[in-house]
């Protein structure tokens, strides 16, 4: 094992401008968890020959990278993700990024923060953060389908009101649908449409993994059912 530690690379990645912050890490370690990380460490060592391998991300939050590394070393979100200490656009970007990097167990424990935390009417993600996140996400995607009904709880909670979709979230492709798609389940569901975690073989907070859930997670360590 010393032997194997001894001849790996470690691999710098500069993260964010103003602030920025340099990690260093293993790259046996971020091949074997990144897929996205592989790519980028392959495609620098092949225009790059014989150099350190450097990977830039001035564009992100260093806050995000932080939480997504303590996910590979201890396989579990830091402590302060888990209160409600946490801002709501760390854990977007946060799932956000892990789909860029194509690890999956990670959004999928991001979302269940995500959903743990937005599930009271007097919680909602605002609308602006809502209309930016979805169009930084996928289309089909499981967060653009969190944030269809985030826009319902907008909505009935009277945060907002549906003028205020005009020329912003409405104009999006695809968002449209998604929020009819919602208010058809809040027709359905009423207020439990937000209750996630209900106890019972159907949670909802299983249509919104995108690795079928972590084998471990939080989640199920309450006899409850409720997921507290």
């Amino acid at each position: 094992m010393c032997s194997v530690l001894a001849n790996d690379e470690i691999i710098t990645l500069h993260v964010g401008s103003y602030p920025s912050k340099n990690y260093h890490m293993l790259a046996s370690l971020l091949r074997s968890v990144s897929p996205g990380l592989r790519k980028k460490i392959k495609a620098f060592k092949d225009n790059h020959e014989g150099q350190p391998v450097t990977l830039n991300f001035s564009g992100d939050d260093p806050k995000v990278w932080d939480i997504l590394f303590y996910w590979i070393v201890y396989r579990e979100l830091p402590n302060d993700v888990m209160s409600d200490r946490i801002e709501s656009r760390i854990l977007l970007h946060s799932w956000l990024l892990g789909k860029r990097v194509g690890m999956f167990e990670f959004q999928d424990d991001i979302m269940l923060a995500l959903l743990f935390y937005h599930d009271d009417p007097k919680r909602p993600i605002s609308l602006e953060l809502t209309t930016k996140t979805f169009a930084d996400s996928p289309p089909d995607s499981v967060m653009r389908k969190f944030l269809g009904e985030n826009v319902v709880l907008l909505l009935k909670g009277s945060k907002i009101k549906p003028a205020d979709l005009k020329g912003g979230m409405d104009a999006l492709p695809g968002a449209t649908v998604a929020i009819v798609e919602a208010e058809e389940t809040y027709d359905k569901l009423g207020e439990e449409m937000f209750d996630r975690f209900k106890d019972g073989t159907d949670d909802r907070w299983k249509e919104f993994m995108t690795a079928g859930g972590p084998k471990q997670h939080w989640v199920y360590k309450f006899g409850d059912g409720d997921g507290r």
